[in-house]
C-alpha cells in the first residue's frame, strides 16, 4: 500500500488527483451510490476535498488504534474513540475508504468489525 501520509503532503499528487477528478476519472470505490450521496452542486474538487478529509480522519483513527494496541491509552478512552469511528461509517463510500485504503494492515483488519456492526444495526 502506498504511503497515504506522503501522498497527502505532496502538492503534485494532490494536483494530479484534482485534474483526474475534473476529467471525470473515478477510483474503483467511486460508484453510483457514492454519487447519489453527494449534493448536486458539489464539484469534483468539492468531492475530492471530502475524500481528503475522510482520509485524514482515517489516518487519525489508525494512529489512535496503534496507540491503543501499544497500551498508550486505557480501554475506556479507546472504547470512546471506537464509538466515534463507528459513527463515522454512515456513508458506504466512507466504509470503502476505511476498508481498502487503510494505512496499516492492523487497522484494516480492525475496521471490519465496526463496519459489520454498523451494517447490522441499520
Amino acid at each position: 500500500m502506498p504511503n497515504l501520509r506522503s501522498y497527502m503532503a505532496s502538492d503534485s499528487y494532490m494536483n494530479m488527483i484534482a485534474m483526474r477528478c475534473e476529467d471525470g476519472n473515478r477510483t474503483g470505490w467511486w460508484n453510483y451510490e457514492f454519487e447519489a450521496e453527494q449534493p448536486e452542486n458539489y464539484s469534483a474538487i468539492d468531492i475530492q476535498t471530502l475524500l481528503m478529509i475522510r482520509s485524514i480522519h482515517m489516518l487519525h483513527y489508525d494512529n489512535m488504534y496503534f496507540q491503543y494496541k501499544q497500551r498508550f491509552m486505557n480501554e475506556d478512552v479507546w472504547l470512546t474513540i471506537r464509538q466515534f469511528i463507528k459513527g463515522d461509517l454512515s456513508g458506504s463510500w466512507i466504509r470503502m475508504i476505511y476498508r481498502y485504503n487503510s494505512p496499516s494492515r492492523q487497522f484494516q483488519e480492525f475496521i471490519n468489525d465496526p463496519i459489520i456492526e454498523y451494517d447490522t444495526q441499520r
